[in-house]
């Protein structure tokens, strides 16, 4: 039987890593290298470098080897319908926990309700990740023990997508948080019940908040990891022959963080902060590993009147709406326009300190769903002006912003203006709004920022902008399918569709039909339609891909298989070896 464990404090709590003495060998990072580290705890599913779900083995270590989809109407005993597609995980059955216990369902059950909440990924619940989360129905998952060793997850939405709608999450030993509880749910499952049902019961067992306990289970180690001591604030492990050191405590800001680094009282550090990444490049000996990491940026156009937001449909009678035509951005020409007036490299290198990945479509450069052949767009302000001089949009009266004559959707007079809606939490948003303004009023078109100081899609919801600002940090494993962005059914203004742009396009919803019903889901055939799909959005621009953040790792020279791979540089830090 193979073992595996939780180190949950050190993910989510740890903070910085210190080790021996410069002549020792142990490895010392801070909270934020540290937090990546997820081989400390077992997670449901297995991803591969591309963001596919993959079957888990003793090399990956995750814990789902198989999983069927099913389509259907899954009704609650209320009568509703509360789902249409079931995906049903099989776990491994030779796992055990470090005392032995054997890793269920009932584990995995409180940490797949917990990633709804928005904690994926180490606990990273931030501006863009909302959006993200969106996509796939995530936050209306349902989720139920089926057996001891399967778990399903029933999604609103009949579509393939339900693969990836459950972020990974670290997984809490629930016979040790909740014992009696799982006695008493393991007790009484009772497979023929509805899926609502057995989510019904586990929830009212398995309380997520009661199991999340941080600090609980420090006993319980990954496989290769031997706990050696814990202190009130302190904790000590060994991976292999490799010590690591982790003191509870915190440094006052990422540049702390970088001054311990540069004197070598860190060996590794992970996403240090933009303007601080060009002072590592310095340190004698340095590793350092630059790639396209997992938030990307866009401009998204509203293509409805936003003086008189409404849904698609009558809410009662299923009945179409006129939303009216957005006086610029219904216009594709306007739209191909502002694509060559921008120059997202000045942008990205803006809001960034120059680590960015400029980005032809919606899909980032290592996705499974990701099309080779989209051409990174030019940026030409002369030719943007010619095209809107040609559309009608001159500046008539010489003060710098255009107005209509004769142009194709614009009333006459018409001044070319509309709002961008962003996310001023978001450093990198506010940035990349101000430049967006500042370029596009250098061809003649005024920008109003207007800023929200949380998560944009709740602004974006009221669909009273002329353009919002869409972020997204992708997941693991990679939810590519951004149907739910397009569909025409998810243009709801104050409902909970995520069209906010009442962007409609048949021929591209029926490329997305094709990637939702592949033949048993199969990865290549969804890929093969989202590649064409994303060739119907460079066409049509409703979105203007931006570009992405990079991820910068650094490891101090003494330090020895430091290699990472794409969104993992600890995925052999077994082998590792410092050598002061």
């Amino acid at each position: 039987m193979r073992r595996l464990g939780l180190l949950f404090a050190v993910l989510l709590f740890a903070l910085p890593v210190l080790g021996q003495e410069r002549g020792g060998g142990a490895l010392r990072m801070d909270v934020n290298s540290f937090s990546y580290l997820r081989h400390l705890f077992p997670q449901l599913l297995a991803v591969d470098e591309t963001g596919r779900v993959i079957p888990a083995t003793d090399a990956t270590g995750e814990l789902v080897e198989d999983w069927s989809v099913e389509f259907g109407e899954f009704v609650a005993p209320d009568g509703v319908v509360r789902g249409r597609t079931l995906v049903t995980y099989t776990l491994r059955d030779d796992l055990t926990w470090a005392d032995g216990a054997p890793i269920t369902a009932f584990d995995a059950f409180p940490s797949s309700i917990r990633a709804t909440w928005g904690f994926a990924d180490g606990g990273r619940d931030t501006y863009y990740d909302g959006v993200g989360r969106l996509l796939n129905n995530l936050t209306e998952a349902i989720y139920a023990p089926y057996s001891e060793h399967e778990i399903q997850m029933l999604v609103p939405a009949e579509t393939c997508a339900a693969l990836e709608a459950r972020p990974n999450f670290p997984i809490t030993s629930v016979h040790r948080t909740s014992p009696d509880a799982l006695q008493e749910i393991a007790g009484e499952l009772d497979p023929d019940q509805s899926v609502y049902h057995r989510h019904e019961q586990a929830l009212r067992f398995l309380n997520p908040s009661v199991s999340y306990r941080p600090r609980m289970a420090f006993d319980v180690i990954a496989p290769g990891f031997r706990l050696v001591e814990v202190g009130d604030d302190y904790s000590r492990l060994l991976v292999g022959d490799l010590a690591i050191t982790t003191r509870f405590s915190d440094y006052a800001d990422r540049s702390e963080e970088v001054k311990a680094f540069i004197s070598g009282d860190l060996d590794v550090i992970i996403n240090p902060s933009y303007t601080l990444r060009a002072d590592l490049r310095s340190v004698p000996g340095v590793q350092i590993v630059e790639q396209v990491g997992r938030a990307w940026y866009a401009l998204g156009f509203n293509f409805a009147d936003p003086q008189n937001p409404r849904s698609a449909f009558d809410a009662a009678t299923g009945e179409p709406l006129d939303q009216g035509a957005h006086p610029l951005f219904s216009d594709l020409r306007v739209r191909q326009a502002i694509r060559l007036a921008l120059n997202p490299d000045a942008l990205g290198a803006a809001a960034t300190a120059g680590h960015y990945t400029r980005l032809a479509s919606d899909q980032l450069p290592w996705s499974w769903a990701y099309n080779p052949d989209l051409a990174i767009p030019k940026s030409d302000p002369f030719e943007a002006r010619l095209l809107l001089d040609s559309l009608g949009w001159r500046d008539w009266d010489g003060d710098g912003i255009r107005e209509c004559h004769d142009c194709a959707t614009a009333e006459e007079d018409a001044v070319m203006e509309f709002s961008l809606l962003y996310s001023s939490y978001d450093s990198v948003a506010a940035i990349t709004a101000r430049g967006i303004a500042e370029q596009l009023r250098r061809v003649g078109v005024q920008v109003s920022l207007r800023e929200t100081s949380g998560s944009v899609e709740y602004d974006a919801n009221a669909q009273d902008f002329g353009a919002y600002l869409l972020a997204v940090a992708e997941q693991q494993p990679v939810a590519a399918d951004r149907a739910r962005l397009y569909r025409q059914s998810e243009d709801t203004v104050y409902g909970e569709g995520v069209n906010f742009i009442s962007y409609v396009n048949p021929e591209l919803e029926a490329v997305f039909d094709r990637a939702a019903h592949a033949p048993d889901c199969d990865y290549d055939l969804r890929a093969e339609a989202l590649r064409e799909a994303s060739a119907i959005l460079y066409d049509d621009i409703p979105y203007l891909p931006l570009f992405a953040v990079n991820d910068f790792y650094a490891a101090q020279g003494w330090v020895s298989g430091f290699a990472p791979r794409q969104n993992d540089p600890f995925w052999n830090i077994d082998s590792w070896v410092v050598n002061r």
